[in-house]
This record gives C-alpha cells, structure tokens and sequence, in this order.
C-alpha cells in the first residue's frame, strides 16, 4: 500500500487549502487584510512544496542494502577452504567482519533478503526490505525512511507543518472576525471556526514540534529505531568508516 497514504496526505492537503481559500482567509481579510495575504500565500507556498517533498520521499529508494554495496566477497570468503567458497550455515543474526584492524566492521546476515546488512541498517516487515540507516517505516509517505529519502521527510515533515499552523492563524483571525459579526458568507460559523482552530492548532503544532526533533535526529545522526533500541537497553550499531 505505497501509494495509499501519499494519497490521504495530498487528498486533505488540497481539502484544506481550498477550505481556506473559499471560507477561512476571506473572513480573516476583513480583520486584517495584509496579514490574512500573507498568510494564505505562505500557506500555499508551503503546501505545495510540502507535497513535493513528499513525492521524493516516496519515490527515492531509501538505501536498499544490496550483494554490490556491501563486501560480499570478503565476508563469504572461508580461508581453509577447498574451493574459497562458503558453505557453512547461515541463521538469523550470523555476524561476520570485514576489514582488518581499527577498520574492522560487523556485518549482520538477514536470512529473509538473503544479503549481509552493515551496521545501522534494519529488515522492515512492511516493505521486505533492508535498508541502510533504517530510521522507520511510515505509512503516510508511503515508504521507508531511512539514509536517501530521510532529508525529504523531514523537509516533507517542516512544509507541511508550517502551513497549518499559517492555516491556525488563518482561522484564529477568521474567529475574531465571525465573532463580531464580519465573517464573510455563511460557510462557518463561530463555533465551528473555533472548534477548527482548536483542533487545527493542536494537531499543527504537534506535527511542529516533531518536525524539530526529526530535524534534530537527522543533523546530529541517531535514528528513531536506535532510540528505541537504546531505550531498550540494546547497545547503538557501530558507524561505518567514513
């Protein structure tokens, strides 16, 4: 179900910026006109490109682990052995390395993708896949967000963040405004418009405050999948080199 989040998503976004269009600034305007312009133009603006965020993180591969982007070789590689081959069992969570020295790296084998996985990347059961710093599976975007398409999300994540809460103060003007009676048009009613900005308001601003923190996870590096795991008291994955 790729494409059936995505689709929500883009669905309520044009849902709420032509309810705003025909209903909420309209009645802002005749609180403040300047600051209901602005309002709705930066709201459109970061909708749209919100939207197109949200396309690329759909769209880019989000670093499926694959035979070519890891040492294959090296790791299969059974020194003794008659024809260099590897022939002993692998199970669930068979560990090698590869490399020598300070540049000794873990790889862990994933029996379902049938492919050794470097360290920070994770199996997601939703898509059947391994990626390369998995951070979690999100089905609003459809996808996995892991190394590729994480700075889209988070960009998809501050876009569309940004214009609800343009849209918050949209209708906190649009209130004061039916409230002494300038509403333009019958399409809402105090009330309504006050329950919308509560809920508006709310909703937004959650959706902020977790555009900040995967703001902050992506520039410091750790992975909402390592969090967990270190809250669970499970050790974080090595870096690779470089």
């Amino acid at each position: 179900n790729r494409f059936g989040g995505p689709l929500f998503v883009v669905a309520l976004t044009l849902y709420l910026c032509g309810l705003a269009h025909t209903s909420i600034f309209p009645s802002a305007s005749a609180i403040n006109s300047s600051t209901a312009a602005r309002l709705e133009t930066a709201q459109l603006v970061l909708a749209a490109v919100g939207l197109i965020f949200l396309v690329a993180t759909n769209l880019a591969d989000p670093g499926t682990v694959t035979p070519a982007s890891v040492p294959t070789r090296e790791l299969e590689l059974v020194l003794g052995g008659e024809d260099g081959k590897d022939h002993a069992p692998r199970q669930r969570g068979l560990v090698r390395h590869a490399g020598t020295g300070d540049t000794l790296v873990p790889y862990k084998w994933c029996d379902t993708c049938e492919v050794w996985r470097p360290p920070r990347a994770s199996h997601c059961s939703v898509c059947n896949r391994c990626y390369e710093r998995f951070d979690h599976h999100c089905p609003w975007v459809g996808t996995c967000v892991a190394r590729n398409n994480h700075k889209f999300f988070v960009s998809f994540l501050v876009s569309i963040s940004g214009a609800g809460i343009c849209l918050a103060g949209g209708l906190l003007l649009c209130t004061d405004a039916l409230r002494h009676g300038l509403g333009v048009g019958d399409a809402l009613r105090p009330g309504a418009a006050f329950a919308l900005l509560l809920v508006s308001a709310s909703c937004f601003c959650a959706l902020g405050c977790g555009a900040l923190g995967s703001c902050a996870m992506l520039l410091t590096d750790p992975t909402i999948k390592e969090d967990n795991d270190q809250s669970k008291g499970r050790r974080r994955p090595p870096r690779l080199p470089g």
